[in-house]
């Protein structure tokens, strides 16, 4: 399994929605777009649940986090305000203006 690469069950239980097909197709470019970004490193294999795939990673400090990436729907939008969420690392990672 690749870098970013989709678990099996969840790349085929999304692909059979003409909606989501595109978007989990994209999805491995997302999630190392994403990392890029935040200068996280991948750790192992994707791990899934029901509407999204976390990947475990390593921040360039060192620090293991993990990065998760949603399917789009309207519950996941306040997910990433959750203490301790994602939010969390984003603020720690974005440069101060």
């Amino acid at each position: 399994m690749g870098a970013w690469e989709l678990p099996a069950a969840l790349a085929q239980r999304l692909s059979a929605d003409p909606k989501m097909a595109g978007w989990v197709t994209r999805l491995p470019q997302t999630a190392g777009t994403l990392a890029n970004r935040r200068r996280l490193r991948s750790d192992g294999s994707a791990w899934s649940g029901v509407n999204s795939a976390v990947w475990p990673v390593t921040a360039a400090d060192g620090e293991p986090l993990a990065l998760k990436v949603s399917v789009p729907h309207p519950g996941a939008v306040a997910e990433p305000l959750a203490t301790g969420g994602t939010m969390q690392q984003q603020a720690k990672t974005q440069t101060p203006r």
